[in-house]
């Protein structure tokens, strides 16, 4: 009589352990690295990415002087989840980066005063540290593997890990 191909053999004592012979389990490896969009969808994303962190930097600049404590870390929560967003997005770094060198250099002009004097962020603590904490997050975000940034919103990612 054959074996019944259907259902997985156990090994030779019929314990069904997992490594034993035959018994259908894949071995333990490394994981998979994290799925990446196709090429024409990460071409609409990363300018995307880009204009949302500009409109990101602009209203953070907005809420961060509106309650001391709370508006910097409103501002500091809405730029972080978007460089999340972006780095999950996409799965990878330049995911980051995109809303990232946008959001940096929309804050820089910003800061900068014009010759009346004018200027849209003061050169106060709380926009130094939106700059800082923005910068740091964002380096901290790319230095991080792909595969750390969460993929589960990623319609091309596949089921959950």
């Amino acid at each position: 009589m054959s074996p019944d191909v259907s259902r997985p053999q156990t090994g030779r004592s019929g314990t069904g352990r997992p490594g034993a012979a035959g018994s259908g389990a894949a071995p333990a490896g490394p994981p998979a690295p994290p799925a990446t969009p196709p090429l024409a969808v990460r071409l609409v994303l990363y300018p995307l990415l880009a204009l949302l962190g500009g409109a990101v930097c602009v209203a953070g600049s907005l809420v961060l002087e509106w309650a001391p404590p709370g508006g910097l870390m409103l501002a500091l929560l809405g730029t972080v989840g978007l460089f999340a967003a972006g780095g999950a997005l996409t799965g990878s770094r330049a995911g980051v980066a995109a809303p990232a060198v946008a959001w940096l250099l929309v804050l820089f002009l910003l800061l900068y005063g014009r010759p009346e004097g004018d200027a849209a962020l003061a050169g106060s603590l709380g926009a130094f540290l939106y700059l800082l904490g923005g910068a740091g997050c964002a380096m901290v975000m790319m230095m991080m593997p792909a595969g750390l940034v969460g993929r589960r919103g990623a319609p091309w990612a596949g089921a959950p890990r």
